[in-house]
């Protein structure tokens, strides 16, 4: 049996049953970057968790497997300014995250590190495209692991709250390692959120 090398032996598959998460993490103030701040949690979790950095594929003699990630590569949807479309999407790249957001550019800035998401292989995706308008947000993206958040909300003593969400492919992981990597994010994106509120 002759096999094409050169061929894509393996086809994505969109999430079979998923389960979702949410909880409210507190915004010391409005104008912190909540996104960045997720993302970098996201991404530090991923490598504390490295089930999380895989997906379901299909393989050419028909059967499915678990694909294994070694980049911590992050799909991302923002808000489109292009008239027909709502949203965009990207990818942010392994040493994008390590390096430009954690030194204070915005992901919308990160265009140079956007690629067609559906044409790079990634695991997790962070939706920006409800963060002005809702409360909170659930969306069953086609990646195996999707993060949503809402609106920043009034809190007490001038502080905010945003819901963020967690939505997973059950195939990649069960309900407890799946808490123990979300509590890890959250926890993370407060520690975070607290230590840009302290830097002023």
């Amino acid at each position: 049996m002759t096999l094409r090398t050169n061929a894509k032996l393996f086809e994505r598959i969109r999430q079979g049953c998923t389960v979702t998460f949410m909880s409210d993490v507190v915004v010391p103030a409005q104008h912190h970057p909540v996104s960045a701040c997720l993302l970098i949690a996201i991404h530090d979790a991923m490598a504390q968790y490295p089930y999380t950095n895989r997906r379901v594929v299909r393989t050419w003699w028909g059967g499915t497997r678990l694909k294994q990630y070694k980049r911590r590569d992050i799909a991302v949807a923002t808000d489109s300014h292009l008239e027909g479309y709502w949203w965009t999407h990207g990818v942010i790249h392994d040493s994008k995250i390590g390096t430009t957001i954690r030194h204070g550019n915005s992901i919308e800035s990160l265009t140079c590190a956007f690629t067609n998401a559906f044409d790079h292989e990634t695991a997790v995706m962070l939706d920006l495209t409800n963060k002005t308008g809702v409360d909170a947000s659930v969306a069953a993206w086609p990646w195996p692991i999707s993060f949503s958040f809402g609106q920043l909300r009034p809190a007490l003593d001038g502080q905010h709250v945003v819901t963020v969400s967690m939505n997973f492919d059950r195939r990649i992981m069960a309900g407890a390692p799946a808490a123990k990597f979300w509590w890890s994010v959250i926890e993370k994106t407060g520690e975070l959120l607290l230590k840009k509120a302290s830097e002023g």
